[in-house]
Order: structure tokens, then C-alpha cells, then sequence
């Protein structure tokens, strides 16, 4: 990410990625929070949110599907970032929480948790960068 040109194709791929990360996580914690509502009120506030935010989802979709057709080496960088980050990160995580603490299943999980959120938190902030 600290290579990619802010703008080139390469940086529009992980940014719309991550945006689309952003809202999936989004809707997962207000359809978990309909689900399970501190009160009435607050179901209702989280089933709306949580409406509003598939529409969102649904927009960001469509918007990196038309990326992919319109920018040359669009759609080779998102696939690239959807590999790492679906597929590789995950393992590798995983592969080093279980290494860490090979007995400790709790552990692993928070230790697998902590390291996916700093490198989530890493790329996000080099996104922002990159936009200043």
C-alpha cells in the first residue's frame, strides 16, 4: 500500500475493498444488535441502520464491478487484495496464533483476532494517509 500511487488503480482496489469490508462488519453488528436490542427502540434504530447499510453494500458492489471494466489493472489488483486478505491473512494468522500458543485454544483466538485487527488497522491508516 505505501508504494501505490494514490489514485492508480492499484490504490482504488484496496480502498474499495476495505470500504466494502467496512460495511459488511457494519452490518454484522447491527443485525447482531436486532437480534439482541437493548430495547424496542434500539431494534428498531438497528434494523433501519442495518437496511440503509445493505443498500450501502449493494451501491459499493455495483461501484466495484463497474471499476473492473473501467480501469485497466483494476480488476487484477482487487482480486490480488480479496486473495490476501480472504485467503492468505487468515491462514497465516492462524498458522501463527496456533505456534504461539499450540495448546490454548482461547488464546489463539484472541491472539488470531489481535493480529488481524492491526493489520487491518495498518492498512486502513495508510489508505488515510494516502488520501491527506
Amino acid at each position: 500500500m505505501e508504494r501505490t500511487e494514490f489514485g492508480s488503480p492499484q490504490y482504488q482496489a484496496v480502498s474499495d475493498y476495505f470500504a466494502l469490508q467496512n460495511l459488511e462488519g457494519d452490518l454484522h453488528e447491527y443485525l447482531s444488535n436486532v437480534i439482541s436490542p437493548e430495547d424496542d427502540e434500539g431494534g428498531l434504530r438497528n434494523a433501519s441502520r442495518a437496511r440503509i447499510t445493505e443498500i450501502e453494500l449493494a451501491l459499493q458492489s455495483d461501484h466495484i464491478r463497474q471499476r473492473k471494466s473501467q480501469f485497466k489493472g483494476y480488476e487484477n489488483a482487487y482480486k490480488w487484495i480479496r486473495n490476501q486478505y480472504d485467503l492468505k491473512l487468515p491462514m497465516a494468522v492462524y498458522l501463527e496464533s496456533m505456534a504461539e500458543f499450540p495448546t490454548d485454544s482461547e488464546k489463539q483466538i484472541r491472539r488470531a483476532a489481535n493480529l488481524s485487527g492491526d493489520v487491518y488497522k495498518a492498512v486502513q491508516s495508510a489508505i488515510s494517509l494516502k488520501r491527506e
